[in-house]
């Protein structure tokens, strides 16, 4: 891959694709680097690189959305005014194309999200792959998903299952995909980040923490949690939806499938695909519904209570369902 004249290029291995990045903006490396630093670290002699698909994704620096995006994505500058990211997807060429406003000077956050993930998520979909939102951790290579809306405690619980021996995949958007019939979860390396309030029930990791007044949240790396835990796919067998109760008592309930369905469209990057309004990518819809009723009818799916006292031991209380 050849990068941008004044900028910088790197290729990003994420399973069967490689993500060949090239921009000249310092404000998108560094929001890489914050939230996804384990592709960027070097890691040796690559194996089978000419068997991944390439997808290229160039970033510019603008202050004005280029009249082809909106032609093609009539939401893009809709999107460029209030957060001041776009981005285009080409779905025949595998190709992304990302503009950072250079008035408006976008949050790490942001530029992250609506700059990379997004798009990206809109275009594995192709592959029949999805993101969600949720984490991720598995052991025996079954996994345990655990999904539902911000501020359920996902990021939270992820940290006892890791010291209770679980491999780690992802702490906010794993990869989805049906294999041979079963719904695979692949992993997607980012640190796991906390707020100050969750921090507190993990005295005995502060010091490992880093805290970022951007987000206000600490971040950590699952190593730094459980050395050698990093996983890499597992067949998704439980999905969880925790709720967090000041009071009352910890509760467990099972899902009927209908229910379990119910709750997987509730899905912030589901509601956000049905939302897009870029063209072509409708017809990528029914497999992602599809993929979700095969989650649904092959994974016992629970609706969880807990408090804080409950925290540190709900990974083996679990076990026994």
């Amino acid at each position: 891959m050849k990068p941008s004249p004044n900028g910088r290029g790197v290729s990003l291995r994420v399973h069967q694709w490689r993500v060949d990045i090239a921009s000249d903006s310092r404000a998108f490396w560094q929001a890489l680097e914050n939230h996804l630093p384990h592709y960027l670290r070097p890691c040796g002699t690559r194996k089978h690189e000419d068997r991944l698909i390439p997808i290229s994704v160039r970033v510019w620096e603008t202050r004005n959305v280029p009249v082809s995006l909106r032609r093609r994505d009539p939401s893009a500058m809709r999107r460029f005014r209030k957060f001041g990211v776009a981005s285009c997807v080409d779905f025949v060429s595998n190709r992304i194309s990302v503009f950072l406003d250079t008035i408006r000077r976008p949050s790490g956050a942001f530029v992250y999200h609506h700059g990379f993930l997004l798009p990206l998520f809109s275009l594995i979909r192709k592959w029949k792959a999805v993101f969600v939102h949720a984490s991720l951790v598995a052991r025996d290579r079954k996994g345990v998903l655990i999904a539902g809306k911000s501020r359920a405690g996902k990021s939270t619980l992820t940290i006892p299952f890791l010291q209770n021996g679980f491999q780690y995949l992802s702490d906010e958007n794993p990869i989805l995909t049906v294999w041979d019939g079963h719904v695979m979860g692949k992993s997607v390396i980012n640190r796991i980040g906390l707020s100050p309030l969750a921090l507190g029930n993990f005295p005995g990791l502060r010091e490992r923490f880093q805290w970022y007044p951007e987000t206000g949240k600490y971040y950590i790396d699952a190593e730094d949690v459980s050395s050698g835990c990093l996983g890499t796919a597992c067949a998704v067998d439980t999905v969880i939806f925790p709720h967090f109760r000041r009071r009352g008592r910890f509760r467990v309930r099972r899902l009927a499938t209908a229910d379990l369905f119910t709750r997987l469209l509730q899905d912030e990057y589901f509601i956000l695909a049905f939302r897009s309004e870029r063209k072509g990518e409708n017809k990528f819809h029914k497999g992602h519904v599809e993929l979700l009723t095969a989650l649904a009818t092959s994974a016992r799916g629970f609706s969880v209570d807990y408090r804080r006292e409950d925290i540190e031991a709900l990974p083996l209380r679990l076990a026994y369902l």
